[in-house]
This record gives C-alpha cells, sequence and structure tokens, in this order.
C-alpha cells in the first residue's frame, strides 16, 4: 500500500476530489496547510506598501491505495491539480506497512 500526500491550491479541490472519485478512490483526508515551496515568490505590493507573501495558504490531501491503483491515482491528482503556473503544489508517496480500521480491526487494503 502507498500513502499519498498531495500539497495543492486551495480552488483545485473540487476537481482533485472528482478526478479521486473518478479514480475508485472513496476515502481521503483534507487539511489546511500553510508554508512555501521551493519557488521564490515576491511580495504583494498593496497601497505603496510591499506585504510578504509567505506563507501561503494550501491543502493537503491524503489518501492509501493500494500498489496497483497508485499510476492511476497519481495521474489523477496531477492532472486536475494542474495549473502550469508556480505554486500548483507537490505530490508525495511513501510506503504504508500496516493499516487498521479500528471499528472492526479489518486489516491493510481491507481497512482503506
Amino acid at each position: 500500500m502507498k500513502k499519498i500526500e498531495a500539497v495543492i491550491q486551495p480552488f483545485k479541490l473540487d476537481e482533485v476530489r472528482q478526478s479521486l472519485v473518478d479514480a475508485g478512490v472513496s476515502g481521503m483526508t483534507v487539511l489546511e496547510v500553510r508554508g512555501r515551496g521551493s519557488q521564490h515568490e515576491t511580495g504583494l505590493l498593496y497601497r505603496g506598501v510591499e506585504s510578504e507573501t509567505w506563507p501561503t495558504a494550501k491543502l493537503k490531501i491524503e489518501v492509501v491505495v493500494g500498489d496497483r491503483d497508485l499510476a492511476e491515482v497519481l495521474a489523477a491528482i496531477r492532472q486536475a491539480a494542474w495549473t502550469g503556473r508556480s505554486g500548483d503544489g507537490k505530490i508525495f508517496v511513501s510506503d504504508v506497512v500496516e493499516a487498521i480500521r479500528i471499528r472492526n480491526d479489518q486489516r491493510d487494503e481491507a481497512a482503506v
């Protein structure tokens, strides 16, 4: 199993969520996060006063999928979150050693 963490622009949430549902992902966690990637943003100029744009508001979506579904889910997220501009986000993939559903003790892929 793999855990996918995708940091995306907030206005792309509905598109990414629908793409994940279309790819067969039924459960996900969405978190409001703030931070900055590697892009070098300049400050915003408002009424002659420059303000810093860091940290930028983003959303982080977390999903756990089986190994066989990984490529399809990654493509779905990337296509739905893409704008072509700096700040589109990042996707991180890590191994999940075990998953346990607390309610009924289901294990691994049956638990997700």
